[in-house]
């Protein structure tokens, strides 16, 4: 569940909404979700029809577009959270590792919540602090 529509930000202003605003508000916008990303035009959209369907008027039309601005980034940045982005290869010492085809499958990736490396060695996650200790167990596995 995204957090970041339980409340709104105008004019300095932090008006909280009742769950289920906020669930309308996320349903709305979830189906534009793209690869952890959402258009500010949909959270207009869904802010309008919140809007028009809530019996409580929360803000008026003059306020929708700097409600969307800060929601959508708010939104934006708690999709990209706890992700991790595939890297390619960085490692030389990698590369050698897999030209011994000794693994069936080895993957790199970095955790950008953490800023750990892990790598996956046929299915089994292995979690590093820094590139340091990654290098020392790589050169160990050749």
């Amino acid at each position: 569940m995204i957090n970041a529509a339980n409340y709104i930000n105008y004019d300095k202003c932090t008006i909280y909404l009742e769950k289920y605003e906020s669930n309308y508000l996320i349903e709305s916008i979830k189906k534009h979700f793209r690869k952890n990303y959402v258009d500010i035009k949909y959270v207009k959209k869904a802010l309008h029809s919140l809007m028009e369907n809530s019996d409580v008027r929360y803000y008026s039309l003059q306020h929708i577009n700097e409600i969307s601005e800060d929601l959508s980034a708010r939104i934006n940045e708690e999709l990209g959270k706890n992700r991790q982005s595939t890297n390619t290869m960085p490692y030389q010492n990698l590369q050698k590792v897999l030209d011994n085809e000794t693994f069936d499958s080895i993957t790199f990736t970095t955790d950008t919540y953490t800023g750990r490396k892990i790598l996956n060695i046929d299915g089994k996650s292995i979690t590093f602090n820094d590139e340091a200790a990654i290098n020392v167990y790589i050169r160990n596995l050749i």
